[in-house]
């Protein structure tokens, strides 16, 4: 849980498969946590989907903590994020 209120929520940093080699989440990634640095955020979250281990990955690698697990509903679709 993040009780603080001047949180920022990194939405979606998508590369698609043809420009994985191009290394370009680390740049982007860098980009929107000075963008939040910018906003005097104390913090930044996300959610990621469960099953994909890749991102878990990258944000572990970028110094991103798993803080807990949490399930997700929109319309019909359920979705277990890490």
């Amino acid at each position: 849980m993040l009780p603080q209120s001047d949180l920022a929520q990194l939405q979606k940093i998508y590369v698609l498969r043809d420009f994985l080699a191009q290394r370009l989440g680390a740049p982007l990634s860098k980009a929107s946590l000075e963008r939040a640095a910018s906003l005097r955020t104390s913090a930044i979250w996300l959610a990621v989907l469960r099953e994909n281990q890749r991102a878990i990955r990258f944000y572990l690698r970028h110094d991103f903590e798993r803080l807990g697990l949490a399930t997700f509903t929109i319309g019909a679709q359920t979705f277990d994020c890490a």
